[in-house]
């Protein structure tokens, strides 16, 4: 009896040492990891194949650019767009380094050529080489079995306010970085 509850206790010590150095994986295991380090008044909810990180209560968006001068709160009340705030992780088959290295080289070619052809306005231009970077979107992160795509409500160069919610914001992209791996060489 003595061999078998040593050998049980073992087994669970094995175990558990070999959950702690395999690093999550799949959406579930993933947004478990996540909760301790997200913040009061978010929720996340996980599928197969997915992960939403929502606020919940709505923040106000603000693009900056070609914005008059003026105080901030006369800015967000004219200029602002009240909305609701998402990350969304999106996981699909894993690319190898190969095919991510030839759809980032396929795709900034293409961006290239608009940037370059003095044609176009500087508007016009803006407009489509953000059409060239959503028809090939490429995954920010990646993980032993996923290629991993990051999606949230204010892509540069929309800002976030109240600011508590940008600094929420980033609390949690930081700790999606330390769950997966980020592709460095990644560009919007």
């Amino acid at each position: 009896m003595k061999r078998y509850t040593l050998a049980c206790l073992f087994l669970v010590t094995t175990l558990v040492a070999a959950a702690e150095q395999h690093p999550p994986t799949f959406p579930s295991e993933i947004a478990a990891a996540l909760q301790s380090d997200i913040p009061e008044g978010w929720t996340v909810k996980a599928d197969s194949s997915c992960i939403t990180i929502s606020r919940d209560a709505q923040i106000t968006l603000l693009n900056p650019v070609s914005l008059p001068g003026g105080d901030l709160e006369k800015l967000l009340r004219d200029f602002g767009h009240k909305t609701d705030y998402l990350i969304v992780l999106t996981f699909r088959e894993r690319m190898t380094d190969e095919q991510y290295a030839q759809l980032k080289a396929n795709r900034d070619r293409a961006i290239k050529k608009i940037a370059d052809n003095q044609k176009i306005d500087g508007k016009t231009k803006y407009g489509m080489m953000r059409q060239e970077r959503n028809r090939h979107p490429l995954p920010t992160h990646f993980n032993s079995r996923f290629s991993i795509y990051l999606h949230r409500t204010d892509p540069p160069p929309l800002q976030v306010y109240p600011k508590s919610a940008a600094d929420e914001r980033a609390k949690i992209l930081e700790a999606v970085s330390k769950l997966m791996t980020k592709h460095e060489d990644h560009s919007n």
